[in-house]
């Protein structure tokens, strides 16, 4: 039995890029949808073959889960140093590999 992949089309790919980016520039948006937004953003990018969208939706990986880790570092630990700049640093670089690592399109 194979395994069923499942694709976005291209245009929808890109949508939910934008999207995503517009919920990154909002105040707060990504971090309230980031535990839906990050994994559909992997959804896209294995389903792409464009470069271009691959990198724009790890950029927005990336990011979402630095604001993310920001922003539960802020309410846990409030503005203790090195702490708040120091965990979304690591998250974002842990995000990005991951996200470089199991991105690759799948192989239909």
């Amino acid at each position: 039995m194979q395994a069923r992949i499942s694709k976005l089309g291209p245009s929808m790919a890109w949508v939910l890029v934008v999207v995503c980016s517009v919920l990154l520039v909002s105040y707060g948006g990504a971090i309230v949808a980031a535990p839906v937004t990050i994994p559909l953003l992997f959804l896209a990018a294995r389903s792409s073959s464009s470069n271009g969208l691959r990198v724009w939706a790890g950029v927005v990986v990336a990011l979402t889960i630095a604001e993310a880790a920001w922003a539960v570092t802020y309410l846990t630990l409030g503005e203790a140093r090195p702490t708040i700049w120091l965990l979304p640093t690591l998250a974002a670089a842990a995000g990005g590999i991951a996200y470089v690592r199991l991105s690759r399109p799948a192989i239909a």
